[in-house]
Formats: structure tokens, C-alpha cells, sequence
């Protein structure tokens, strides 16, 4: 669920545009910063320019779209091996940096809880002290204020002590959910080397190439005529048709 608000994020980006990738386009390793930005050539703007232009171009390539109770991500890219690679990266830094804030959590809230059995602890052990001393300075409890204080005092010692209980109970469990952390999403398929092109539309250029074909043509067709044509008239007209 935190998925497309971390895909978004600028610590999100900033870590997938420092990696390394392969290019056809370059025919080198260049980090994915310089590919989506300068190439191989000197940059014009600082990094922080770089880091939002190059997170634009980021966002616009990657699809993360919820398919029934699984997510789906897809990349989108000229070259199928390097977005391939891309998603492979995607898809870990996002793992990475979803561990990450899980066990943030759950370390802060292991701290919190054991500064809690410190102070429960020492607590615990001055009202165990008073009880201590009441039953000493007390051996023969016969009157009923006597009787109500030493009540009183139990009744401090069992409270510290079920507080005690609770919060080591508490402290296991955060301590099984610290381990657990390591599986946050269960990947079901790999990224894949695509076989065809996704966004592939044949008529569109077949349309195009129909059209600047007739256009050629009738040019074509024009300038010949013009050229073996003797007559100075004639010469005009096509002249002016050509212009």
C-alpha cells in the first residue's frame, strides 16, 4: 500500500538515479541521472536541477498499477534490456526503503519499550523495598489501618509487576516483528525481458508513410516535368504550382 506514494517520493528517486546502467544508446554504463538528463556530455545545471528533470522523465516511464490482490509493475523504455534492469532496481530500492521505514517503526517502538521496563523495573523494585520493610517493622498485622496499608502495598507491587509482564510480553513480540520485517512484499513474477514492443501501433506510420509517399511523388512528378519541359509558359506555370 505505501508502494505508489514511495514511487513518488524524492528519496525514492534520488536512490534509483544514482544506479548504474547499460545503454545501447551510449554503448556504456552511465548512472541513470546522466542517461535521463546530459548523456555523456558536460551538464549544463547543478545536480538538484538534474535530480528534477532526470524525476520527471522517472515518473513518466514507470506504471504501478493494482491488479486484484496483486500490484503490477511496468516499465516503459526504447531499449527492452535496460528497462528490464530498471524494473529489477525499481522494484528492490522500493522493497529497501519499505523495510526500511517498517523497522524505523519498530525500532523506535523497541526503545520506547524498554526505557519503559527500566523505569517499571525500578519502580517495581521500591515498592517490593517498602513492603519489604513494612512486614518487618510489622510482623504482628492486627489492626485494620495496618491491615489496609499493607493492602495498599500489595496492591502497588502487583500493579508494577503486571506492568512488568506486560511490557516484556510487548517486547517479544516487537522483537518477532524486527525479523519479520527482512519479507515485506512477496515478489509472485521477476521482471522479464519483453518480446514486442508495448506500445507498438502499425497504422499510424502506415498512414504516415502513405502520405509523405504521394506527397514525394507529386513533387517528383512536378520537377520532371519542369525539367524536360520546353515550353517558357509552361515552365512558368509549374514554377508557380512548385512554389
Amino acid at each position: 500500500s505505501l508502494f505508489p506514494d514511495l514511487v513518488k517520493s524524492r528519496i525514492f528517486a534520488k536512490r534509483v538515479l544514482e544506479k548504474s546502467f547499460f545503454t545501447e544508446k551510449h554503448n556504456k554504463s552511465l548512472s541513470l541521472l546522466s542517461i535521463f538528463t546530459h548523456g555523456t556530455d558536460d551538464p549544463v545545471f547543478g545536480r538538484d536541477t538534474l535530480i528534477h528533470q532526470a524525476s520527471g522523465v522517472l515518473q513518466s516511464v514507470i506504471k504501478l498499477n493494482k491488479n486484484g490482490p496483486f500490484s503490477e509493475l511496468t516499465v516503459e523504455l526504447s531499449e527492452p534490456r535496460f528497462a528490464t534492469e530498471l524494473n529489477k532496481t525499481i522494484l528492490d530500492e522500493l522493497q529497501s526503503l519499505n523495510r526500511f521505514f517498517k523497522m524505523q517503526s519498530t525500532n523506535e517502538k523497541i526503545s520506547f519499550i524498554q526505557n519503559r521496563i527500566k523505569s517499571v523495573s525500578f519502580d517495581l523494585e521500591l515498592y517490593e523495598k517498602n513492603l519489604k520493610s513494612f512486614r518487618e517493622k510489622n510482623r504482628q498485622i492486627s489492626s485494620p489501618a495496618l491491615q489496609l496499608d499493607e493492602e495498599r502495598l500489595l496492591r502497588d507491587v502487583d500493579i508494577q509487576k503486571n506492568l512488568f509482564i506486560t511490557l516484556k510480553q510487548q517486547l517479544e513480540l516487537a522483537k518477532i516483528e524486527e525479523v519479520q520485517g527482512s519479507s515485506v512484499v512477496q515478489i509472485l513474477d521477476e521482471p522479464t525481458l519483453p518480446i514486442g514492443a508495448s506500445n507498438k501501433n502499425l497504422k499510424t506510420p502506415l498512414i504516415l508513410s502513405v502520405i509523405v509517399g504521394l506527397i514525394l511523388g507529386i513533387l517528383l512528378g512536378l520537377l520532371r516535368s519542369y525539367v524536360d519541359s520546353d515550353d517558357i509558359d509552361e515552365r512558368r506555370k509549374f514554377r508557380k504550382i512548385k512554389n
